[in-house]
């Protein structure tokens, strides 16, 4: 790894009021990683990349999500990864292929070669707490719903300490 390199996601923010409000709910369930990051769903998950690479990366995001429209997105209900991971989530959807043709822009943007899991579109809401609260998680955001039209993606960069960064944003224009 260079000196140069950064550590870069590109994700949907989840708007206010919303955005704050999982955010409290995360916070209330002593969630360690929810100060240092916003509500989202992650489109490309964090990939390092040197600083040629991501100065790039706004001409060929523009490129590949410039042709894509805006969408409508849902959040609800809840879903979980366990056992596999410890992570209780909000299912995201969103009109016909939205989310994974805008999901495969992103990629082809960035560079990376395909996934080898399925997309499985997500907003968390509690991640690396004890089982009871995972519990107390799902049980509490069972019917939690949120709905918005979503006209951008978003470019964070991990800081050294773990936060992540808004960097630049890049509109949807179909």
């Amino acid at each position: 790894m260079r000196h140069d390199d950064l550590t870069v996601g590109v994700v949907i923010e989840v708007p206010e009021p919303w955005g704050e409000d999982l955010t409290e709910w995360r916070i209330g369930f002593g969630d360690p990683h929810t100060e240092k990051i916003l509500a989202h769903i992650t489109l490309l998950a964090p990939v390092r990349m040197s600083a040629q690479q991501f100065a790039d990366l706004p001409s060929r995001l523009n490129a590949e999500c410039g042709r894509l429209p805006a969408f409508a997105m849902a959040l609800g209900p809840i879903g979980t990864f366990r056992p596999v991971s410890p992570v209780v989530y909000l299912q995201a959807h969103a009109d016909a292929d939205a989310l994974p043709l805008t999901q495969a822009a992103v990629w082809r943007a960035a560079g990376e070669p395909p996934q080898r899991h399925a997309f499985v579109a997500h907003c968390t809401v509690a991640m690396d707490v004890p089982d009871s609260v995972l519990d107390a998680a799902a049980d509490a955001l069972r019917d939690y719903t949120a709905a918005w039209q979503v006209s951008e993606v978003l470019v964070l960069t991990r800081d050294p300490d773990g936060s992540w960064q808004r960097r630049f944003s890049v509109p949807l224009l179909g």
